[in-house]
């Protein structure tokens, strides 16, 4: 799955991987408190 992510990013960077970058930053932040 992780590799997946990182040959899409390697191509071209949909609007849907930035949005779920920035969802798994907000769970990290989530979780870190």
């Amino acid at each position: 799955m992780l590799s997946d992510n990182l040959e899409k990013r390697q191509g071209v960077i949909e609007p849907e991987y930035t949005s779920h970058i920035v969802w798994l930053g907000y769970v990290s932040f989530a979780l870190s408190e």
